[in-house]
């Protein structure tokens, strides 16, 4: 089973090396990374589930449908005109 980095860690390695995890990294549950730092990951099946119930999950398309019109406002043009 696979677990995902719940945030950004760094932790010496032994032998002595610096160890940088980012957030989101996967790594098997059987890693020495993830050995005694259990509370440091989450099972990488709950993140997924989480990310895709978020709002942020739902894409906008960027075109109009086949037969939809799209209003957009141009970037610029104001709509009072300042008179001197």
């Amino acid at each position: 089973m696979a677990v995902r980095v719940k945030e950004g860690i760094s932790f010496d390695a032994p032998g002595g090396a610096q160890v940088n995890l980012r957030r989101g990294q996967l790594f098997p549950d059987d890693h020495p990374f993830v050995k005694g730092r259990e509370h440091l990951f989450e099972p990488a099946d709950d993140a997924a589930a989480r990310s895709a119930d978020s709002p942020a999950a739902a894409v906008e398309t960027a075109t109009a449908a086949p037969g939809e019109r799209r209003s957009v406002a141009r970037k610029g043009s104001s709509r009072f005109a300042e008179e001197v």
